[in-house]
């Protein structure tokens, strides 16, 4: 018995497919647990392609781009959803970075201590890059495309995991801003480092 996805187009069937979906989780799961100690904390390049390896194999299996949330005709949904999810945010931060009694929520000693070469690489690179795509990817695309659960509410009101990559990386980057401008280190990053 075929069900359909809700916002997409591809069925998902049976013992195949529950098969498929399982073993895909195993590897996911098995890359989370593997990884952290094998690999650095920056690697990008091993996370995007652990989300290719994902994103390739549910093709294969017979996922479309919209069951994986990569659809183009779809993009501007989740560009729309992902922006409007991340006001919400960005003010929360702000309204923390700005309180005196909030602010020492926002100290990270990994984050005010960081160089500003450091600070411009974790917030242009890893953050976007190597943890919002790769893991939105993962969970939200390929996963989601392949087990039909219900779990991603910007990707399937969106029908694009465009959305959930931009609020995750917005709001990583933001609470990053944020802890850097706490601890006093954006005015002297920048001075110090224009490449920032």
């Amino acid at each position: 018995m075929a069900t359909t996805l809700p916002n997409t187009r591809s069925p998902v069937t049976g013992r195949a497919d529950t098969k498929r979906a399982l073993l895909l989780t195993g590897l996911v799961v098995g890359y989370g647990a593997v990884a952290p100690s094998m690999l650095p904390v920056t690697s990008v390049l091993p996370n995007l392609g652990a989300a290719s390896a994902a994103l390739l194999a549910a093709r294969h299996w017979g996922r479309s781009w919209s069951d994986l949330g990569l659809d183009p005709a779809d993009a501007g949904r989740g560009l729309r959803a992902g922006v409007t999810t991340v006001l919400p945010a960005a003010g929360v931060l702000a309204a923390m970075a700005i309180t005196p009694a909030l602010r020492p929520l926002l100290r990270d000693e990994r984050v005010t201590d960081a160089s500003g070469r450091e600070a411009a690489y974790q917030l242009l690179v890893r953050i976007p890059l190597a943890t919002a795509v790769a893991e939105e990817v993962l969970f939200r695309g390929a996963l989601l495309g392949m087990t039909g659960a219900a779990l991603a509410v910007l990707r399937l009101r969106s029908r694009s995991v465009l959305a959930p990559v931009i609020a995750h990386a917005t709001v990583n980057g933001l609470a990053f801003v944020a802890a850097r401008a706490v601890g006093g280190r954006i005015s002297r990053t920048l001075a110090r480092d224009p490449r920032c």
